[in-house]
C-alpha cells in the first residue's frame, strides 16, 4: 500500500487541470477534467453567453468552482491508501489527452482563432468617447457583428487605422452620401437635426489634442460623406480628434473592426458591467 503526496497532487492540479489525478494514476479522471476545462469556454462561446457581462461572470465563477473542486478531488485521492500497481497506459486515453492539449495550445497562440471565437478585449486610454467610454475602461468587442449587420448612424464602432498601433473607438454619425453640418451643439444630417442622447459637452481643454487648438468644434460643414466612407465623432464633443478634423478625415467602411459590447473592468468600479450603446 502507498500514499501519494497531497501537496504535490494539489500543486499539479493548480498548474494543470487534471494534473493531480494523473499523479494519482487516475488516467480516466485526468482526461475528464481536462475535457471539462477545455470545452466549457467553447460551450459558452457557441451559446453566445460571453456576449453579455453576466455570461462572463458566470463562466468565471464556474471556472473558480471547478478549479477548487479539481484540486480538492486530487488531494482527497492522494491521502487515501492505494494499491501500488504497475499499470500500462491506456493508449486511447493518452492519445485523446494529447489531442486536447495540442488543440488547447493552438487556440491560445493562434491569431486565426480570434475570428472563430469572435470576441476580443480592449482597454481605452483617452476620454474622447466620455462618458460612454472613459480612460481606464476595459471592454469586450464583438468581431463578427458587422459581418452580419449593417452599420447604422449612432453605432459605436472600433476600427483600424494605419497610423495607430491599435483600434480606435468612435461614434458613427454619417453614412455614405449623407450631408452633415455642425450648428452649435446640434448635428444636422440631410437638413434634419440628428438626435444624439450620447453626445456631451464637458468644456474644452486645448492641451488634450491638436483638434481643439486648430479647429472650431461646433460649427463645421456642410460635408458630404463619400462612398465607402463613414463620418465619425467622439461622444466627448469638446475634446475628440475625429472626422471634423481634415487630418483625421473619413473612416473607410472596410476598416471597421468590431462592435463594443460591455465594460468588464474599469478603474471606476461603478462602470463595471455597463452595456455599451
Amino acid at each position: 500500500m502507498s500514499r501519494k503526496n497531497p501537496f504535490l497532487a494539489a500543486a499539479l492540479s493548480i498548474v494543470f487541470p487534471g494534473g493531480g489525478q494523473l499523479y494519482n494514476q487516475q488516467k480516466k479522471k485526468t482526461l475528464v477534467w481536462y475535457v471539462i476545462f477545455f470545452l466549457l469556454p467553447i460551450v459558452f462561446v457557441l451559446c453566445r453567453c460571453l456576449h453579455s457581462f453576466w455570461g462572463l461572470v458566470l463562466l468565471f465563477f464556474l471556472y473558480v468552482w471547478l478549479y477548487l473542486y479539481n484540486v480538492g478531488d486530487a488531494v482527497y485521492s492522494a491521502v487515501r491508501k492505494q494499491k501500488t500497481e504497475s499499470r500500462t497506459i491506456n493508449k486511447t486515453l493518452l492519445f485523446a489527452l494529447v489531442i486536447f492539449i495540442v488543440a488547447d495550445v493552438y487556440i491560445i497562440v493562434s491569431n486565426s482563432t480570434k475570428n472563430t471565437i469572435g470576441l476580443r478585449a480592449m482597454r481605452i486610454i483617452t476620454n474622447s468617447m466620455a462618458p460612454t467610454l472613459q480612460a481606464g475602461d476595459s471592454f469586450i468587442l464583438d468581431l463578427n457583428y458587422y459581418k452580419k449587420n449593417d452599420i447604422q448612424r449612432g453605432d459605436l464602432i472600433a476600427f483600424l487605422r494605419a497610423s495607430y498601433r491599435g483600434p480606435l473607438c468612435k461614434r458613427v454619425i454619417g453614412l455614405p452620401g449623407d450631408r452633415i453640418e455642425g450648428r452649435s451643439d446640434e448635428i444636422v444630417i440631410n437638413d434634419a437635426v440628428f438626435p444624439e442622447p450620447y453626445a456631451h459637452y464637458f468644456g474644452r481643454n486645448a492641451e488634450l489634442d491638436d483638434f481643439n487648438r486648430k479647429h472650431q468644434a461646433y460649427e463645421f460643414g456642410p460635408i458630404t460623406v463619400p462612398g465607402g466612407k463613414l463620418f465619425v465623432m467622439g461622444d466627448n464633443r469638446d475634446n475628440s480628434y475625429d472626422s471634423r478634423d481634415p487630418d483625421f478625415g473619413f473612416v473607410p467602411i472596410d476598416s471597421v473592426w468590431a462592435k463594443p459590447l460591455y465594460i468588464y473592468l474599469s478603474s471606476n468600479r461603478s462602470r463595471i458591467g455597463k452595456t455599451l450603446k
